[in-house]
């Protein structure tokens, strides 16, 4: 399988000393729910990707490769193993922030 996405960390995923970014969890939800309405009214996840994601998978357009179940944290994997190709999920919630994924393969 091979998928994208599209990471928000928030500070509730980390220990103050680790904390990279100051955004709450309610504005990273707040924020992917606008990028995931944008994608589905046909603007590019790719873009979208490059512009929004902390991963630095966003250089190419959120592409994260092929990978095996279980390969990626359980939630991430369960969620895009759970898609249909070219299927877009709704929000999922891992150790590292909030993702969108794009299953792609």
């Amino acid at each position: 399988m091979r998928a994208s996405h599209i990471l928000l960390e928030h500070k509730m995923k980390w220990p103050p000393s680790k904390q990279r970014h100051h955004r709450s969890q309610d504005d990273a939800e707040r924020t992917m729910l606008e990028v995931r309405s944008r994608i589905v009214d046909g603007e590019s996840f790719s873009d979208l990707a490059q512009t929004y994601s902390d991963c630095s998978s966003r250089s190419d357009g959120g592409d994260l490769g092929r990978f095996s179940h279980g390969q990626m944290v359980r939630k991430f994997s369960d969620a895009a193993f759970a898609l249909e190709v070219g299927e877009l999920s709704n929000l999922v919630h891992t150790e590292f922030g909030v993702h969108l994924i794009l299953r792609t393969e």
